[in-house]
């Protein structure tokens, strides 16, 4: 038996949906984080909307879940791998990029910033780096004096004598006395005075003196940039096991605000 038109035109009224509907199943396929974006946007171009919770509110209530997770050693700690500033490599890579290095020069350079450490310092042996490059030990020199000027002050350094040697250098302390302390540094570390004073040919009230000027220095220049970023997505839903040992899904609520 045919269907009549009667019944197709209630078929596809029923299959057609309202705008009111289709909007609510689009926001049911969001995450939070997606959700917060659209609310966002929609106050933003509707005048008529009101966002009923302030900024203040909405702060404490992220603080207050940033405090219950950190206290709890058992959980990672990956809010503080949060980070908004520039890394060191990012800011390295864009001082290389309007360097006068060519080509050749700035790959060489872009394999010598990716293997820093955090604190800025070339940890790989000179050789090793140059026979992996298959370079000679004349370019790679070159290019590592290049990148000794870059900043901050101190990065590519292979010792902790020659960061120190190159923060002094740019401030233009540098003297026979301080040159031949930071050959001996190691002195400094054990406290062996004495042994400076005799080296030096100094007294132990001028050697304190070039010390103090030392210790002005930054031996990990590095670290004032932050690491490369850890992008954290926001949770959904928190798996907590209670009192009990009894695991249970948490959904997270009030994540965003109400308009």
């Amino acid at each position: 038996m045919g269907l009549g038109l009667t019944n197709i035109a209630t078929i596809n009224q029923a299959q057609t949906l309202s705008p009111q509907v289709q909007l609510t199943i689009k926001l049911l396929s969001l995450n939070n984080v997606e959700l917060e974006s659209y609310l966002e946007k929609k106050i933003e171009d509707n005048p008529l909307l009101i966002e009923k919770q302030n900024t203040k509110e909405r702060e404490l209530r992220i603080q207050k879940f940033t405090d219950k997770y950190s206290r709890n050693s058992s959980n990672l700690d990956l809010l503080n791998n949060i980070s908004y500033a520039k890394s060191l490599r990012e800011h390295l890579l864009d001082q290389l990029l309007i360097s006068r290095m060519n080509n050749k020069e700035k790959i060489i350079a872009t394999y010598l910033i990716n293997i820093l450490d955090e604190a800025g310092y070339l940890t790989e042996n000179d050789e090793i780096i140059c026979t992996k490059l298959g370079i000679d030990a004349e370019v790679y020199e070159k290019i590592l004096i290049s990148l000794q000027n870059f900043e901050p002050t101190g990065v590519f350094a292979r010792t902790l004598s020659e960061c120190i040697y190159l923060q002094l250098r740019e401030k233009n302390l540098i003297n026979e006395e301080l040159s031949e302390l930071l050959a001996n540094i190691e002195l400094i570390a054990d406290d062996n005075y004495k042994e400076l004073t005799s080296r030096l040919n100094i007294c132990k009230e001028d050697l304190f003196k070039l010390i103090n000027v030392i210790r002005k220095c930054n031996p990990k220049p590095g670290l004032n940039y932050s690491r490369d970023t850890l992008e954290i997505i926001a949770p959904d839903i928190i798996i907590e096991k209670n009192s009990s040992g009894v695991y249970a899904i948490r959904l997270i609520q009030n994540y965003f605000s109400n308009i």
